[in-house]
This record gives structure tokens, sequence and C-alpha cells, in this order.
């Protein structure tokens, strides 16, 4: 069924997905040439495994104890053995204190990583290729060198100092608050359009929304759409607060609208497809292979063993267990996934940066490699707009 799914997925969204490959293949491309950040995605990626793992542990034990335990309690220096039978409903406040906790816990790792990928492709993107030799390099001390890409100096210590010395209220606001606006935008976008200004709209029913959802309109205007991935690369490339870097950077990326090609719009919808694929086949695999423990008499191998017994109703039911394997496969493949859909929108961000720089036209970059160059040519930007340009003004074309 996964692979009936993936194959109508490819057949309809075909067009899509040869748009993106390019794409896809620039940002793996950039991510192997600074293997820094494939490092830091592996070392946080084991980290939440971890953690995970304490948290299940932890959780398991909580919950354990809505059952009769036997209690040791101090009494003046004295541990007696107290039998407590009741529910008490502290216990369940403590378990969802310890999740709530432990979420903020997990994505203000997945943000730290956010951030620390923004500070090391961006500051790797503004280097210059190269520098002339000079007949007195040897002479020139090491601290004042210009970085380049060949030698690009110090970037993990740089990052890491930002982090921890200047941005670390930043991830933990942005991590609090990402995932609950994530959600109430999607919820919005279920009732109001996608648009800008539905108040100065020249369709009725656009002008009615907006009166009519007035609240929901000013709460996604002044918060929800200011929680997003731009801000916190615009944080890490520029050091501002992370409210005055969304709005820097929703200005741009606006500015640049219809002259340079989102790159992380591109690919969201394949990354997303591809994240419920994992999801879905972990628990697939899970409901088939780890319904039952295979009996220690039998000769056949596990494989013929489940092939034979799949359409049994197994004793102890897996749909307990699917649910959370679904949401624990997300989130394996969304920690490998992240790397390449981050890569796009510092790609996207730091393109248009470097566009203004040059004078605020969509033909011309000054830091911008030749692969990134010919993806943005392929997609409808950068020197296609001039090769139009000129194609037009010669004489006798249409």
């Amino acid at each position: 069924s996964v692979a009936f799914a993936v194959f109508l997925f490819f057949q309809f969204r075909s067009g899509a997905i040869n748009r993106a490959t390019p794409i896809f293949r620039e940002c793996i491309m950039w991510c192997l040439s600074f293997l820094y950040v494939v490092g830091f995605a592996f070392l946080f990626a084991f980290v939440k495994l971890m953690l995970i793992q304490v948290i299940v542990i932890d959780l398991s034990l909580l919950m354990s104890i809505i059952a009769p335990v036997e209690a040791d309690i101090e009494l003046l220096g004295q541990f007696e053995v107290v039998e407590r039978t009741t529910y008490s409903p502290y216990y369940m406040k403590c378990i969802l204190l310890y999740a709530f906790c432990s979420f903020w816990a997990l994505e203000f790792l997945s943000y730290s990583n956010k951030y620390l990928t923004a500070q090391l492709l961006a500051g790797y993107y503004f280097l210059l290729p190269s520098i002339p030799k000079s007949e007195d390099e040897s002479k020139v001390d090491k601290a004042s060198r210009v970085p380049t890409r060949n030698d690009p100096g110090r970037p993990v210590l740089y990052a890491v100092s930002a982090l921890v010395r200047f941005h670390l209220g930043t991830i933990a606001v942005v991590s609090l608050f990402s995932f609950p606006f994530r959600v109430l935008r999607f919820l919005f976008r279920l009732i109001l359009p996608n648009r800008p200004n539905l108040k100065e709209s020249p369709h009725n029913v656009d002008r009615a929304l907006y009166y009519a959802f007035f609240p929901l309109v000013m709460l996604d205007f002044y918060a929800l759409r200011l929680f997003n991935d731009s801000a916190l690369v615009m944080t890490a490339v520029k050091g501002y607060g992370f409210l005055d870097a969304a709005h820097r950077a929703e200005g741009l990326m606006n500015r640049s609208r219809g002259k340079i090609p989102n790159l992380a719009k591109v690919i969201s919808p394949m990354v997303w497809f591809l994240n419920q694929s994992v999801g879905v086949a972990t628990m697939m695999v899970v409901y088939f292979f780890f319904r039952e423990r295979q009996p220690k008499h039998t000769t056949t191998n596990p494989a013929q063993h489940v092939a034979g017994h799949v359409l049994e109703l197994p004793q102890h039911s897996p749909l307990l267990v699917m649910p959370i394997m679904f949401f624990f496969g997300m989130w394996v493949g969304g920690a490998l996934l992240q790397l390449v859909e981050m890569s796009s929108v510092v790609l996207s961000v730091a393109y248009c940066i470097d566009v203004e720089m040059a004078g605020g036209t969509e033909t011309d970059a000054l830091y911008v490699t030749k692969a990134l160059a010919e993806v943005y040519k392929d997609m409808g930007g950068s020197e296609s707009e001039r090769e139009m340009a000129q194609a037009m003004s010669q004489p006798g074309a249409a």
C-alpha cells in the first residue's frame, strides 16, 4: 500500500518532482561541501534519540504509579513501607508537566540544529571562492587573513559561540511557540484563503471573511506568520532579534516575489510526502513483524512465520503502538530531511540578500556559485531574465 501510494504520487506530481530534483541535488551538495553541518545534524539526532529513550522510561514509571504500589516513606529518620492504593490527580499533572517539558526540550534541540545549520551555510555562502596570493603572504598574520571557501577559518566556533552567548532566549521562545502556531495557521488556512490584503480584495466573499474572522486575521498578521525558518536564517545572518528578523525576512521575500523563485516552496511538498512515507512505512513494519513473538518450537524462519499468519488476528493488538511508531518514524524522517529543507531556506534568503547587495536586480549576484546560478536559471530566475530580455530585443523577435 505504501509503494502504491508512492507510485501514484510520483505519477501525478512528475512535473513538480522534475523541477525539485536539481534543488535537492544542490542542497545536498552544499551540505556535503561543508561537512560540519552534517556532523551537527547527526550529533543532535543522537542526543534526541537518547533523550527520547530517557523520556519513555520515565513516563512508563510515572504511569505505573496509578496502580497500587509500596512506597518507602521517611518519618522521623526511619523508613516505613506504606501501600498506596488510591489514585491521586497529582500523578496526571506530573505526567502532563513532564510531557510538556520533554516536548520543549526536543523542540529546543531541533531549532538549535536549525540555527547552527543556518549560521554555517549562510556564512559559507557569503565567502569569496578564493583570494589571489601575494608575494608577502608568508609575512601576513593568520588572524588577519580573509576567510574564503577554501579556508573558512573557524566557523563552528563562531556559530556555537553566537548561539550560546546571544540567541539562547530566541531559540527557547521559537521552540515553544513554533509548533502550536504552525498548527493554528494550518487550521486557519482551512477557513481563510491564503491571500494578502483580504480587506482590499475585489471579491465580496474575501471581504466578508475578513470582517467575520477579524480576530483570526489579526492573530495571523501579528504573530502566526512570523514564526518561520526564514526569520531564523535572518537572525543567524544579521544578528537581529527574532521579531525584527521576521519582519525583515518577510519584506525581503516579498520584494523578491515574482523575480527570484523560493527554493523552499518548491521542495516542501516533496519533503512533506517523504516524511509521511517514512512514518507509514515504519507503522506497517511494526504491524506485520512485531505483532507476536515467534514460538520457540517452530522450524520456520521469521519471514515465513509472518507471511503465514498475516490474516490471523493477534492475541495482543498492536494498535496502541502503531501511532507512536508512526510519529517516531516521522521524526526520524524529519531529522534527516530537515537538513535539506533548511538548506533550501538558507540558499533562498542568502541569494535574495546577495541580489539586493548587487543592486536590487535579479540578474546579478556577488557570491552565488555557478551551480546555484544554473539552478535559478533553469527555474526562471537569475541569468534567464537577462537572456529573455536580450532575445526580445533582437530584430524580428515576437
